[in-house]
Formats: C-alpha cells, sequence, structure tokens
C-alpha cells in the first residue's frame, strides 16, 4: 500500500555525506583578461544531496557533458579519474574574476544574459538529473554545492501507464530570476523576481511505467515555507488529467536546501474536462472512495460521522455556530471552508447554482448510478473518457438520525441561495437518486443549511 500524500523529509545520509579531498590542487596560472582571464577550472561536487549523474544512488559524477557558466564564460568538463572532480575548459571566451571573486552555476544554462534564473521546465535524465549548484572562489579552484531542494517523485503504473511530463504546483515561486545567499552549510537560491508558481519536468519520449515505479527529480527553491504542492502528470505532455495534492491543514512547513523529499505518487485528484477543477476522488473524512465520510451543517468545518450521535443538526443548533453567521458564498470566506480548514491551501468546496461546478460537472460528463456499493459515478468525454469520479450515496443527517444512506446522494456546495425566501439560510448542493443519469443541480436545488451533508473538495 502507498504512504500518506504527505511529503515527508529524509535525512541526509551519512553515504552521502562524504568528505571533500582535502589535496593540494596544482593551478594553472592566470591567463589573459583585464582583471586575470582564467581558461580553466578545476570543480568539485560537495558529496551532498546534490546529483548530475546517480552512481548507484549515492555518488555524485560529472560527466563530460557537463557545462558551467562561470562569470557569464560557458566551460565544458573533463572528468578526471575521479570523477566527483573535473577540469573545465572555456568553450565561448575566459571568465575574469568580478570583484575578486569567480562565481559559478551549474548547469550553465541557468545563466541568462545577466543573472542566474531556474527554468519553469527541467529536462529529464534517465538514471539522474540536472540539480542546480553555485560555487565562489578567488582561485581557479571550485567546490560546488547544491542550491535547491529536491522532490524524488515515484510514479507507478497503477497510477499512469505512459508519462509524458510532470507539473508541480504551489503557493510559492518554483521559477524565475534567482539570487543565490551563502549559509553555514553552503549556499541557497530563492526567487528574486519573475516567474511562476509551477514548474514541469519534461520527458523527451514518453516512458512506459511498471508497477515498480520510477523515481522522478524535480528542483524547487529551499527555505521558503510551502502552504501545498500540487503533482499532476501527463501522458502527452498536455492533459493533465491526474493530480496528487497534499492535504496538510497547516502547510508543509520550511522545505529545506540539501534535502531529498521522498513523495510516493498517488492520485487522489482527477479533472474530467478541459479547464475543470481537480475533484477529491473521495469525500472529507473518508478514507476510500466508497466510504460515506463526515457530515456538516453549511459553513461549519466540524464534520461528524453518519451514526455517532454526537450532534444534532437542528435550526437551533445551527444557530449557534459560525455558518449561522456568514452572509456570503464561503469561497470568499475560507475559514468557514470544511474542504480548506480540513485539508489545507490547496483545497476548496464546490461552487453551486446554474453556473456552478456541480452544473458544470454533470453538464460535461456521463453518469451512471451503481447498483454495487451504491453512488453515482461520473465519467469524463472524449479525451477524458479515461477519467471516473465516485461519489457514494451518503444521504444526509438530521437531528442524529442518517436519512437514505445507500440510497441517494447530497453534497455541500459553498454557494448561499441569493433569495433563500422564507428561508433564512439555504444553500445550493448536488444531488442524485437511484436510476438512470439522474443529477440535480443548478438554481433549483438548494436546502436549510442546518442539514448534515457530505463534502466533495476540489481544487484547482
Amino acid at each position: 500500500m502507498k504512504k500518506n500524500i504527505i511529503i515527508a523529509a529524509i535525512a541526509a545520509a551519512s553515504a552521502l555525506l562524504l568528505s571533500v579531498s582535502c589535496q593540494k590542487e596544482s593551478l594553472p596560472e592566470l591567463q589573459n583578461g583585464i582583471n586575470g582571464g582564467a581558461n580553466t577550472f578545476t570543480a568539485t561536487i560537495e558529496q551532498s544531496l546534490t546529483k548530475t549523474t546517480l552512481t548507484d544512488g549515492v555518488k555524485v559524477n560529472w560527466t563530460s557533458a557537463d557545462k558551467i557558466s562561470i562569470n557569464g564564460k560557458t566551460y565544458t568538463a573533463t572528468p578526471k579519474d575521479d570523477a566527483t572532480k573535473a577540469s573545465f575548459t572555456a568553450e565561448d571566451g575566459e571568465a575574469t574574476a568580478v570583484g575578486g571573486k569567480f562565481k559559478a552555476i551549474y548547469p550553465s544554462t541557468l545563466y541568462v544574459t545577466d543573472h542566474f534564473e531556474l527554468p519553469g521546465t527541467q529536462t529529464y535524465s534517465a538514471g539522474g538529473f540536472n540539480a542546480p549548484m553555485y560555487a565562489e572562489s578567488t582561485t581557479q579552484v571550485l567546490t560546488f554545492k547544491n542550491i535547491c531542494a529536491v522532490l524524488a517523485i515515484k510514479v507507478t503504473k497503477e497510477d499512469i501507464a505512459t508519462l509524458k511530463s510532470i507539473k508541480v504546483k504551489s503557493d510559492k515561486k518554483l521559477n524565475g530570476t534567482i539570487s543565490v545567499y551563502s549559509t553555514s552549510y553552503g549556499y541557497y537560491a530563492t526567487i528574486s523576481t519573475g516567474g511562476t508558481e509551477e514548474v514541469v519536468l519534461s520527458l523527451s519520449d514518453a516512458i512506459s511505467l511498471t508497477s515498480d515505479g520510477t523515481t522522478f527529480y524535480i528542483a524547487i527553491p529551499a527555505e521558503q515555507k510551502y502552504s501545498y504542492l500540487k503533482i499532476y502528470l501527463s501522458e502527452d505532455g498536455t492533459l493533465y488529467k491526474r493530480a496528487m495534492i497534499t492535504k496538510k491543514a497547516a502547510g508543509l512547513g520550511i522545505i529545506k536546501c540539501n534535502k531529498i523529499y521522498n513523495i510516493d505518487y498517488q492520485t487522489n485528484a482527477v479533472q474530467l474536462y478541459a479547464n475543470g477543477p481537480y475533484w477529491s476522488t473521495m469525500n472529507i473524512g473518508a478514507t476510500t472512495p466508497t466510504d460515506y465520510g463526515w457530515y456538516f451543517s453549511w459553513g461549519n468545518t466540524t464534520g461528524y460521522l453518519g451514526t455517532d450521535g454526537s450532534y444534532s443538526f437542528t435550526p437551533g443548533n445551527y444557530k449557534d455556530t459560525n455558518g449561522y453567521k456568514l452572509k456570503n458564498s464561503i469561497p470568499v470566506n475560507a475559514e468557514y471552508d470544511a474542504a480548506y480548514a480540513n485539508w489545507g491551501a490547496a483545497w476548496k468546496m464546490p461552487t453551486g447554482g446554474e453556473f456552478g461546478q456541480f452544473t458544470a460537472l454533470k453538464d460535461n460528463t456521463t453518469n451512471v448510478y451503481s447498483t454495487g456499493v451504491k453512488g453515482k459515478t461520473f465519467t469524463g468525454k472524449n479525451s477524458y473518457s479515461d477519467i471516473t469520479l465516485f461519489f457514494p450515496a451518503a444521504g444526509y443527517r438530521t437531528a442524529t438520525n442518517l436519512m437514505v444512506a445507500g440510497s441517494d446522494g447530497y453534497y455541500w456546495s459553498g454557494s448561499l441561495r441569493k433569495y433563500p425566501g422564507a428561508y433564512a439560510y439555504q444553500a445550493f448542493h448536488l444531488y442524485f437518486i437511484p436510476g438512470g443519469n439522474a443529477v440535480f443541480t443548478g438554481e433549483d436545488y438548494y436546502t436549510d443549511c442546518f442539514y448534515g451533508y457530505p463534502v466533495r473538495p476540489v481544487s484547482d
């Protein structure tokens, strides 16, 4: 069974923290250039968690294809017998010291015009990856250290049969112009200007996955607090129909530099039509897609099991809750959103009403009522026909009683009805009954907010 979807950082194993040789290097004399040009540098990789080529998953080696940029000039590697060390020779002119220093970055493509830049697209390399490294020195001896954190994402054929690209999104910038800072343990990079909150790992050719899985590495900026990570898979590099989205209400905390974060990918959200939201594959409080999960009165973030009797869903009790005080739909009041409160900032309750997400789900899919585990299965159309989403017939709670569970389905939206009529508080919902393709949403399906309905979250 796969691990929970909250990522866990693994500490650097002692085998990875190999000491750098103290042997004195024979330095070539400075050649040409106003500030002292240099044609050849010697570069060592500090044996931390940075990897260019993976050897037995531990040792870090230079290859002859590696290029670095030193003060804006490109240098090409000639690995030595100890492949953690290499000579780099000028390719497009010699670097000159600026302010007495040579500042080098790997790979060389991270140097753009006059600054360093973390790209929005990283390229997959079988057996390794080009994690960003940085070095600076007053001599022609460079010691490279990694400047990012690394996501190690393991994907199996149970998640996707063929993979062409992986996209990662978060609430923090994942690409753009970087500034490199020095610390007691080395360096780290942060996004200083520009960029977006996503990065794509692109495979030149799609690969077929196995049950054992393949691990893919993506570098992201470190030393900043992430609220969530969203990881999407694509078969063709265009459509991202499957996603793994973290469910941690408190956020992920600070992602540290010089660490690998192991992620066993597990699809927990799917997109059923173009530009649609990603629907969670299960209800809040559920442990499987067929579980009913918890029941909530509208606008409240504490859920209750269907049969525990610990809360009575009555109009009188509802008046004492925060939801009763809310006068607007939940999307503009995240603290009242059961999805946001329980699963974190990546999630929210779906919108309701005539133009809401429940109506779009009904209009852009086909559906069938299940006769085994009772509920409604929605299936995407055309390019999305391989994607399904199941809503169990969880019924609802009124007072302490569980009503029509195993027959009908009721699910809250986050949208209040604009004109509640004789009732002070009513909200839109999804509703289905046994048989056929009957699914009810839109302007005509709303109910009193004190009832206990399940919640099916969405993400973007």
